[in-house]
């Protein structure tokens, strides 16, 4: 069985902030921002090309006349 090292949250906080400082809550965040920034552009661009790529059934523009 592996020895807990944490007792709760509390503990958690307080013995990252005492063997880290504040630098260690923050570790990792940029990576993060990337990710998300990333998601936040390409899924609105996709779903757009996908709309006009398929429009949906009685939106189309009738291209005969």
């Amino acid at each position: 069985m592996i020895p807990m090292r944490y007792e709760g949250a509390v503990h958690c906080a307080g013995l990252m902030m005492r063997e880290e400082g504040l630098r260690g809550f923050y570790r990792g965040y940029f990576a993060y921002i990337a990710a998300t920034a990333v998601y936040w552009a390409v899924v609105p661009l996709v779903s757009e090309l996908a709309i006009q790529r398929q429009p949906i059934s009685g939106n189309q523009v009738d291209r005969t006349s």
